[in-house]
């Protein structure tokens, strides 16, 4: 039994009898029916309601401003219809009706689906079986309402397999057609009408962690879904967008839904963020097969990048594949692959716009007055820079001899690219890595003793946020994640600017290293000159909180009140030279299988590497330095190659480093959850092991 509003007390949902033996009384349901100009499936719908075998006791049509025969069709049925003057979206449509409802359990129905005939029944009797369980979600059949050719088949196909698979207790919410004891809904506060997509999902994270969320294979519902190509492609990329937005949002705690490491929020809610880990891969692989199929225009071995990810969907995801093969046969198969693939790419894209989108709108409403002007400028630059980039792409690329770039192609196998990539971006993974431990030394330095997986997960989504637009994009968002652990907003902040002012200054350290290569021989005294700042930083690593106090108060900028100690800023510098000069050996291993000379080289990619990418860091108007960091790159590649092959291997670099940027910040967000669920579920130690556990740093 749940605690004072658990369900079986509100609403007489528990499977026991009450005082004198009796059963408790059966509750009595509401179904509610927002609809916006689906008279098509309307009268389906209402029809599929009244033939229920648990009878509810009102039907609830809210028509959200529909300009067909809508409410026509509802007042023939007889139901209670509420007709908005504007159109306000699903959300308000809800509400309004779950308001006007006098039911104890409030059934929500989309207006585009026709119910089976038990399925109130069903999910009445699921509530009552679970005391703790406050919403019931149904599933759609395989079958559509409306078989309006193989478009709806496919989605209907798809939305079918994924709901019946996550059939049981689930921490997502979906409210096509399902079931909400009111006192639940009244808790929770009903949909957010600001929202006119994710509003469902929205309203989960709000959900008192204390309650079940089930999804019943047996509540089902026939969906009449979009039948047309370009109507279901925009409303998926809408969709896309909206999840994109919801998701930035909550990340940078705007909704108020921070989490802690116990996977619920501080007042109880859920986090909604209980992912099922093969589907995400299957969706990653699936997405990344059109997304990756250009890079056979570089070089036609690349193919094999999206035929080895179509290979891994096709493993990870073959329960769906075996699924539709028995319902439709192998060329419909054909069919679904080629629409899946097309959807989860676009899918991918517009959740990366929406939560761009979302970014920038956050830090607008910080900026508060300013936000119009500087939000306009920054769009001017960002339009000149894209521009003035192109410009110059063409300018320099235009009458070049492309005959070396071609003859290396057809001197190169297979066996000798793969190898090449693959070792490039593992190299590139190592010196990441390191990257990971300059941060984690500052962090721990710097008094915020959190768990090792707090401090990953902050590190990687500040990470991940480096591919939006604007360098210091991520340091508000890293500010609301500190805030969920207690780490405040200036000591999170002082992470972030020393941490940051170590990868600039020392990768322009390392990146001097380069001169030689480029000015000739005569100037190897500047490896000695490269040498002296990471020297004197070592022997006095207060200069570098000099540094940061003196430019604070050159900005005008309050200056950080923690200080790092002599021992962390020691080792953040270490392993921070290491990245930078472990990763640039990826740059000199493509340049040499390139044609390059291995010796003169060697210096010109490993150190100028480093250079580059920070001269990309400093121009906040491209993502992550694209553009910026290739044009440094391939003007000091072109004093060994010819600036075609330059550029060929520059383009191979930037593939490898986003490749390797996505896995190690994706892989270790997924590798340091796993741990910490692990951690949380084995038993607890002895103090001997809990002494041993401390040294090694895992608690």
């Amino acid at each position: 039994m749940t605690s004072t509003t658990g369900v079986a007390q509100t609403v007489a949902l528990g499977a026991g009898s009450i005082p004198g033996g009796s059963e408790p009384p059966a509750p009595t349901v509401s179904v509610i029916v927002p609809n916006y100009n689906k008279a098509a499936s309307l009268a389906d719908c209402l029809r599929s309601i009244q033939e229920q075998t648990r009878r509810p006791v009102e039907i609830i049509v809210v028509d959200d401003a529909s300009t067909d025969r809508s409410r026509e069709i509802a007042a023939g049925f007889g139901c209670q219809l509420i007709a908005l003057p504007t159109n306000r979206g699903v959300s308000a449509a809800r509400n309004i009706g779950a308001a006007a409802a006098s039911g104890d359990v409030l059934f929500f129905l989309d207006s585009d689906i026709a119910l089976a005939p038990e399925a109130i029944a069903t999910a009445v009797r699921t509530l009552r079986a679970h005391p703790d369980c406050a919403v019931v979600q149904g599933i759609y059949d395989a079958q559509p309402l409306h078989d309006g050719g193989p478009v709806e088949v496919y989605k209907t196909l798809f939305e079918h397999y994924w709901r019946r698979r996550g059939a049981g207790v689930t921490d997502a919410t979906l409210f096509a057609l399902t079931a909400i004891p009111r006192p639940v809904f009244e808790e929770v506060g009903g949909f957010d009408e600001t929202l006119r997509d994710a509003e469902d999902i929205e309203f989960g994270t709000r959900l008192p962690a204390r309650y079940e969320i089930r999804m019943s294979a047996d509540v089902l519902g026939r969906h009449d879904d979009v039948d047309r190509f370009w109507p279901y492609l925009s409303e998926h990329v809408s969709r896309a967008v909206g999840y994109g937005r919801l998701l930035a949002n909550m990340l940078a705690g705007h909704r108020r839904t921070a989490t802690d490491t116990t996977g619920t929020r501080p007042d109880g809610g859920r986090t909604g963020k209980t992912v099922d880990r093969a589907a995400v891969a299957a969706m990653l692989c699936c997405a990344g097969v059109p997304l990756t199929l250009p890079l056979a225009a570089v070089a036609v071995q690349l193919i094999v990048v999206p035929l080895l990810l179509a290979a891994g969907f096709a493993v990870v995801d073959r329960g769906l594949l075996g699924f539709v093969r028995r319902r439709r046969g192998h060329l419909f198969l054909a069919y679904f692959v080629g629409m899946h693939m097309l959807m989860h790419a676009t899918q991918l894209v517009g959740m990366a716009a929406g939560a761009a989108v979302a970014t920038v709108d956050l830090r607008r409403r910080r900026r508060g007055g300013m936000a119009g002007r500087r939000r306009l400028l920054h769009r001017a630059v960002t339009v000149l820079f894209v521009a003035l980039l192109a410009v110059g792409l063409v300018t320099v690329l235009r009458g070049q001899d492309w005959r070396p770039v071609r003859e290396l192609a057809a001197s190169l196998d297979l066996s000798t690219v793969y190898l090449a990539l693959g070792a490039a971006f593992t190299i590139n993974c190592v010196g990441l890595v390191f990257g990971v431990l300059s941060w984690r030394a500052l962090f721990a330095d710097l008094g915020a003793r959190v768990d090792p997986w707090t401090a990953s997960r902050i590190f990687f989504v500040g990470f991940l946020v480096k591919f939006v637009p604007g360098r210091f994009v991520a340091l508000p968002v890293l500010l609301r994640l500190g805030k969920a652990v207690d780490v405040g907003p200036v000591r999170l902040a002082s992470v972030f600017m020393v941490s940051w002012g170590i990868v600039a200054l020392t990768g322009v350290t390392v990146g001097l290293g380069a001169g030689p290569a480029v000015a000739g021989t005569q100037t190897w005294w500047l490896l000695g000159l490269a040498a002296l700042p990471v020297l004197a930083l070592l022997i006095r690593p207060d200069l570098l909180n000099l540094g940061i106090r003196t430019a604070a108060r050159v900005l005008r900028r309050p200056a950080p009140t923690f200080a790092a100690s002599r021992s962390g800023l020691r080792r953040a510098i270490v392993t921070q030279s290491l990245s930078w000069i472990i990763s640039g050996h990826h740059l000199w291993l493509l340049a040499v299988v390139a044609g390059a000379p291995p010796g003169r080289a060697y210096l010109l990619c490993v150190a100028g590497f480093a250079l580059a990418t920070v001269a990309g860091l400093v121009v906040l108007v491209a993502p992550d330095g694209i553009g910026v960091r290739e044009g440094v790159l391939a003007l000091a590649l072109a004093t060994v190659l010819p600036l075609p092959l330059a550029g060929t291997v520059v383009l191979a670099s930037r593939i490898v480093s986003m490749l390797s940027d996505v896995v190690v910040g994706a892989g270790g967000l997924l590798l340091a959850e796993y741990l910490h669920r692990r951690r949380r579920r084995a038993p607890p130690a002895t103090p001997a092991v809990g002494r041993a556990e401390g040294r090694t740093g895992a608690r």
